[in-house]
């Protein structure tokens, strides 16, 4: 177990959770795919993907270089075409105001971002999509 990160599925929903730790660095970013793609295998079908943030230390250029890691489509990347959408949660509306500036920089990523301001708020978010379509994995 890394002290970096915690990852874990939604018993029984179609919904992996990423928590960041302060000690989570871009060199992490390889084994936390691993780690998605391990518990997406279990799983029918797609997914959705979560990355809490609250306690990161990560810097704006680091979130982008991240993101465009997440961009090679690797399994358990953010761009692993059975990920339905992303959520990205912890993060401060400073943070996120820098970084979606930056972003507009760069091409287009080949996978979904959504912000949100909690945890809670993601689930309850991928909750009322799951509610509306039959496209995630459910229970397996």
């Amino acid at each position: 177990m890394s002290l970096a990160y915690l990852v874990n599925r939604i018993p029984g929903q179609p919904i992996i959770v990423a928590r960041l730790t302060d000690q989570f660095t871009l060199n992490h970013n390889a084994a936390l795919y691993r780690q998605f793609a391990e518990l997406a295998a279990e799983i029918k079908g797609d997914y959705y993907r979560i990355i809490d943030f609250a306690a990161a230390n990560l810097s704006v250029s680091d979130s982008v270089q991240s993101l465009k890691a997440s961009a090679t489509e690797l399994p358990g990347s953010a761009s692993d075409p059975r990920v339905v959408k992303n959520f990205y949660t912890g993060l401060a509306d400073d943070y996120v105001k820098t970084l979606h500036s930056l972003l507009e920089q760069l091409p287009p990523f080949p996978f979904t971002m959504i912000v949100a301001d909690s945890l809670e708020q993601a689930l309850n978010a991928i909750y009322a999509e799951m509610e509306n379509s039959d496209d995630a994995g459910g229970d397996s």
